[in-house]
């Protein structure tokens, strides 16, 4: 027996290395499947936490921006704001000490336009989820593209630039494009 043992020492060994590498392959096939589901579960989470902070974000624009949008809703009605009516408010918000109430008007649009750009840019650096905001505001987003259309295109020329609120306008004209089958734009604020 020891002389067969002594004899078959070699393909013993090789047999029991045979094994061991299988059982090592299995055992890292086990650890590699585990890794892809730790990875599937962290980006979901993390679409989860990016749709969560998207879902605040908003709640926390929209009830911030509640007066000043109930103040432009008043004097403008959801109408478009005329490119005569869009110089007169950019000129009293940046010439004080005309009409109050137009330099009050300015600034309230200004501020209103710049958290939609705030939030726009956030989508672009992924920061926000796109999908999550475009169900949520798509309407707010377009419409207020429109009615403040004249507004932007001033500020623009005024400034010289050509980049005041594009995070903004790129993101309402893309989403603008759109067609929702369903009838409305599809977004959760559609009135």
């Amino acid at each position: 027996m020891t002389d067969w043992l002594v004899a078959n020492r070699l393909a013993i060994l090789s047999g029991a290395a045979i094994a061991s590498v299988i059982v090592n392959l299995g055992l890292l096939s086990v650890v590699l499947v585990q890794l892809g589901a730790m990875k599937r579960d962290s980006r979901k989470d993390h679409a989860r936490r990016r749709s969560e902070a998207t879902l605040f974000f908003w709640n926390e624009l929209m009830e911030a921006q509640k007066k000043p949008r109930s103040l432009i809703t008043q004097k403008y009605g959801e109408a478009q704001i005329s490119e005569d009516e869009a110089k007169r408010l950019l000129h009293a918000a940046s010439h004080p000490g005309g009409d109050d109430d137009d330099m009050k008007m300015g600034h309230l649009i200004r501020g209103y336009l710049n958290c939609l750009e705030r939030l726009a840019t956030g989508v672009h650096l992924n920061i926000f989820d796109e999908a999550t905001l475009k169900r949520v505001g798509k309407y707010r987003f377009t419409h207020s593209n429109n009615q403040f259309r004249h507004f932007i295109n001033l500020t623009n020329h005024r400034t010289g630039r050509k980049d005041v609120y594009t995070e903004f306008t790129s993101l309402a004209t893309s989403w603008s494009a759109e067609t929702d089958l369903r009838g409305g734009d599809g977004s959760l604020d559609d009135p």
